[in-house]
């Protein structure tokens, strides 16, 4: 699998997060930049980046209102991201976007569903705040309001947790229309009430006005009149300073109607006109769209029938000018042909100059070919050499010193037995020395254990990276998750070794320097290629500086390139890291 280079690789995700922040700005530039992307990355084979330029492409198309094409990138992203399951959510979101628009929202909520699965899984609470809320509007607009308040309350419990009080005023309004519809009256003017503080903390005065019409609502249902007309004059007052114009109908007629129910028929036909003068100024705006539609479509059809005439006119001059043409015509087709001759000797000389060049390169690749093959066999030489010794002294030192320090614990064990008397005396030295010549012991195993190949040759590629996520688990400093395809079988032990050792190394520079919880490691066989996922949730590093500095990265590149494999680093400082490796097999 060919890639662009990892340094081009960073620098267009960096491109793509800076679109994805602004692209409902210089919405067409962005589109043109994309669909370009989106071919040069076709060229090189680029999964991961596919699948981010896909999605942002469908989102601009959403923005559009086409929605086919939007549905169509949307399921390309998802696609390209069954590798990458972590940003599946992301993609089955945009989806349920487009059903809700379309009303399909039973199809909308299975797109949902797929994502909360994913995301709970990942345990981000921003990415799960918004997801519930998103569920809890959907099972709303379906009228299953049970579910609709679980997701809400599950979002509302982040959002407090967090102190998220931008998103906490919508949320309340939201809970308390649930509420209002299950007939909890004073639980809904409670949430109302808490949304209204909010807002008015914050000081979005035209928001703020939303929540105090819902209250006056909700008394007007109640019949508590006087309360009802108390909170329609403070939502009007809102309305009127922010500029909310939205309900300012809504409040009129209700009023209207109060005023009616208690006699006070001068104050209704009051309300009642304050409402036909708005309801009429809102027509008066549409008419004059409309309008001024209309005159955009007469002035359209209108630059048509000129561009027609113009049209005509050219041609007739189109005409003219064709006869004066062909004696020029004639003319350089005489110079043309003799250019041609000229041309036809010229392309001989280059292409015979071109077949004696490409004659030599490839003697030339025949030579490196030779010298690359003779230096991989004069390494490989010195890997099997380095093995043996390394066996040689695993052996010496089992057997030699091995053998000594057995021989001197069993006779510190008879004298263990006939000193009694003396190590009563002297029990904490004897003791202390007694433990250390145990520990000697074991330690001549552990190195000779070592050097004769270490965990790989005891218990292989998976069994050693089973072992390693015990370890690291029963720490309790870090989770390590580890998923292993079943297509993996056993490979060599030299690339064993050196698949292990790019592995220990990640695991180190994340235990070192990322301040990560959690790592998740996957390996696969994908089309005769072992495919490595790395991903910890951390810090992130800045590439091109540690790939300067850094001996560790540059030796897992050196590593991989010996064992025909090749790495992708996806990090910025504060989002996390992922590390995506290819070995041909």
């Amino acid at each position: 699998m060919s890639n662009i280079p990892p340094q081009d690789s960073l620098w267009f995700d960096k491109k793509l997060n800076h679109i994805g922040d602004s692209y409902e700005k210089n919405l067409l530039f962005h589109k043109k930049e994309l669909l370009a992307g989106l071919e040069l990355l076709s060229k090189k084979s680029n999964p991961f980046l596919i699948s981010k330029v896909d999605y942002l492409l469908g989102k601009i198309y959403i923005r559009e209102a086409k929605y086919d094409s939007a549905r169509f990138y949307l399921f390309e992203s998802l696609d390209y991201r069954e590798k990458y399951p972590a940003y599946q959510g992301t993609t089955h979101e945009a989806l349920a976007e487009l059903y809700l628009i379309e009303g399909e929202h039973h199809i909308a909520l299975s797109h949902l569903y797929k994502s909360l699965e994913i995301k709970e899984k990942i345990g981000n609470n921003d990415f799960l705040k918004s997801l519930y809320n998103t569920l809890g509007n959907t099972h709303y607009f379906l009228d299953d309001l049970d579910s609709s308040l679980y997701y809400y309350n599950s979002s509302l419990q982040i959002m407090l947790e967090e102190n998220d009080t931008h998103r906490l005023a919508a949320l309340y309004t939201n809970i308390a229309n649930v509420l209002y519809q299950q007939d909890y009256n004073e639980e809904a003017i409670r949430m109302y009430q808490k949304s209204y503080y909010l807002y008015d903390q914050l000081n979005r005065i035209s928001e703020s006005a939303t929540p105090l019409f819902n209250i006056a609502s909700v008394h007007s249902w109640l019949d508590n009149t006087d309360s009802a007309f108390y909170y329609y004059r403070k939502s009007l007052e809102r309305m009127t300073v922010g500029g909310n114009y939205q309900n300012l109908d809504e409040v009129y007629l209700a009023m209207a109607e109060d005023y009616a129910r208690l006699d006070l028929l001068d104050s209704s036909i009051l309300m009642f006109k304050e409402y036909i003068v708005y309801r009429d100024s809102v027509f008066s705006i549409e008419k004059t769209k409309a309008i001024a539609d209309a005159e955009i479509k007469y002035q359209t059809k209108e630059n048509q029938q000129l561009l027609k005439l113009k049209k005509t006119e050219n041609e007739k001059i189109s005409i003219q000018s064709r006869n004066k043409t062909v004696t020029i015509v004639f003319l350089f087709t005489v110079l043309a042909g003799i250019i041609i001759l000229i041309l036809i000797l010229v392309r001989n000389f280059a292409q015979k100059k071109r077949l004696d060049q490409l004659e030599i390169n490839a003697k030339n690749q025949e030579i490196d070919h030779l010298l690359k093959e003779q230096e991989a066999k004069s390494y490989a030489a010195l890997i099997e050499g380095q093995n043996t010794e390394r066996k040689r002294i695993a052996q010496d030192i089992h057997d030699r010193l091995g053998g000594s320090l057995a021989a001197v614990k069993l006779h510190f064990h008879t004298m263990d037995e006939d000193l009694a008397n003396s190590k009563s005396r002297n029990d904490d030295q004897f003791r202390l020395v007694k433990e250390l010549l145990d520990n000697a012991v074991n330690d001549v195993r552990r190195i000779s254990h070592d050097l004769a190949g270490g965990r790989i040759i005891e218990l292989g590629l998976k069994g050693a990276l089973n072992d390693l996520s015990v370890v690291l688990n029963a720490s309790n400093k870090i989770s390590f998750n580890l998923i292993v395809g079943e297509k993996i079988g056993a490979l060599s032990m030299y690339y064993e070794q050196e698949i292990y050792a790019v592995i220990q190394e990640l695991i180190s520079n994340t235990l070192k320097h990322a301040q990560a919880k959690s790592i998740d490691l996957q390996l696969n066989v994908i089309q005769d290629e072992l495919n490595i996922v790395f991903e910890d949730d951390g810090i992130g590093f800045n590439y091109d500086q540690s790939a300067q500095k850094g001996l560790g990265l540059k030796g897992m590149k050196e590593r991989l390139t010996r064992i025909n494999g090749n790495v992708e680093y996806d990090s910025f400082p504060g989002r996390g890291t992922i590390v995506i490796i290819n070995v041909s097999l």
